[in-house]
């Protein structure tokens, strides 16, 4: 018997949709486009052709398959479709570890360090941080901006020997630079705004948050088609004592091939070549991975000389 599947889909794929999302500063996926939401649509292998056309191709073959499907999901939603569905996919923006200017609610590079000096009780590592602050312009937000986020991604490097230097850090970087992010917010306070943080059409939520709204007795697969998830995942997975599966991903994620790839699950479910979701899931990304493979080669036949091109940055969520 086939499971009852839900697709749950926060990407903006509509081009009103798009340019509100760009312009609203509660945003975050969108923000990155608010110099000019409209070019960024337009562009020839843009947004419209790269991300809206494959995620409204994904929600119109999910539909015409009988997918309980979900455009512009509430955090609610998730809790609707955890309650009645056996396998719940949720394609959507992770807003992760790193600090980016607006995420500082301060146009002072003092306020900064001073806060950082007080927490210096909790790691000797923020009085060297506010060290480098001071020597910034008083209003030089983005210098700050990119001490910070160094210090969040230096999480890895410092760990990647283990604390005794002997036995290696079993933890992946992503969840290292999400701890070091969660510890520089507690510094900060309300100076920074909150990272690691999923974003649905009400808004961006955190880990516990999201978790709470998975129904108590969910036990099936929750696809966390989202870049960097396996932050999220390993919450989950700990505070349900594994009690569902979870498709996770711990790198940046192509919107383009992750639509291709929930295509071809679901229609191999609908074909009966797979019984159960996480078998069709599998290889589902074995296929869109060969058949991606193919295209680059024949590509690669047909004009020798052309370079190798490569994913824009936006097109990462």
């Amino acid at each position: 018997m086939r499971p009852r599947l839900a697709l749950l889909t926060a990407l903006p794929w509509e081009r009103q949709a798009f340019v509100r999302a760009a312009l609203d500063a509660r945003s975050d996926y969108a923000r990155r486009f608010a110099d000019d939401p409209l070019a960024a649509w337009d562009a020839e292998q843009g947004y419209a052709a790269r991300v809206a056309a494959p995620v409204r191709s994904l929600l119109e073959h999910a539909r015409a398959l009988g997918v309980d499907v979900t455009d512009r999901p509430l955090l609610a939603d998730l809790h609707r479709a955890t309650c009645q569905c056996d396998a719940v996919v949720l394609l959507a923006h992770w807003k992760g570890a790193n600090v980016a200017r607006d995420d500082l609610r301060t146009s002072s590079t003092k306020e900064i360090g001073a806060a950082l000096r007080r927490a210096s009780h909790a790691t000797a590592a923020y009085d060297a941080l506010a060290g480098q602050i001071d020597v910034l312009a008083e209003f030089d937000i983005d210098g700050v901006a990119d001490c910070l986020d160094r210090h969040v991604r230096t999480a890895g490097c410092m760990h990647s020997a283990g604390r005794s230097g002997i036995f290696p850090e079993v933890a992946h970087v992503h969840t290292l630079e999400s701890e070091q992010r969660a510890a520089l917010e507690a510094a900060l306070g309300p100076l920074l705004k909150p990272g690691n943080m999923l974003e649905l059409a009400d808004g961006l939520h955190g880990r516990h948050a999201v978790e709470d709204a998975i129904a108590s007795g969910f036990d099936g697969v929750l696809d966390l088609t989202i870049c960097a998830s396996s932050v999220l995942a390993g919450h989950i997975d700990r505070a349900r004592g594994g009690a569902c599966r979870i498709v996770q991903f711990t790198t940046a994620v192509d919107p383009e091939s992750a639509c291709l790839a929930l295509q071809q699950t679901l229609a191999l479910l609908d074909d009966g070549v797979a019984s159960d979701y996480m078998t069709a899931r599998a290889r589902a990304v074995d296929d869109v991975h060969a058949a991606l493979a193919g295209a680059a080669r024949a590509r690669a036949a047909a004009e020798p000389e052309a370079p190798r091109a490569q994913a824009p940055w936006w097109r990462l969520f």
